[in-house]
């Protein structure tokens, strides 16, 4: 499971290239997804309900319920709970190829392959009305 971090350099990579807007700060995303890691460790990925686009959808529901948030800004946190979870399956997918840890990959290129990844599936298009 990549960092902290590493998620929100992520975040940074989908700035760049227009998924996210430049103001959007997604770190209450990745610690709602990253919830309980420590209690399902390993398998929190699958485990996890938190972990998955229903948990993201509800918790963005509950923030736009709660105080309102725009549309537009719970589009971005849609797509970071996307990315999030993209980069999470492609660092353990390459990892496992690699059969290395995690400070031996190579972050510039699991970006790159995640990005792919989110694009081929329409991730970086995603809307917060389509998450689910």
């Amino acid at each position: 499971m990549p960092s902290r971090k590493r998620h929100l350099e992520f975040d940074d990579y989908l700035r760049d290239r227009g998924a996210v807007l430049e103001d959007t700060d997604g770190t209450a995303v990745h610690n709602r997804l990253d919830k309980h890691a420590k209690t399902y460790g390993p398998t929190h990925r699958e485990d996890d309900e938190w972990h998955s686009h229903e948990g993201a959808r509800s918790m963005i529901d509950n923030i736009v319920n709660s105080i309102g948030m725009d549309k537009d800004r719970a589009t971005d946190y849609a797509r970071i709970a996307h990315g999030h979870e993209s980069l999470d399956y492609m660092a353990s997918k390459l990892k496992r190829q690699s059969d290395c840890r995690e400070a031996g990959l190579d972050w510039d290129h699991i970006y790159r392959r995640t990005w792919k990844y989110m694009k081929a599936r329409r991730f970086h298009r995603a809307r917060y009305q389509e998450l689910g």
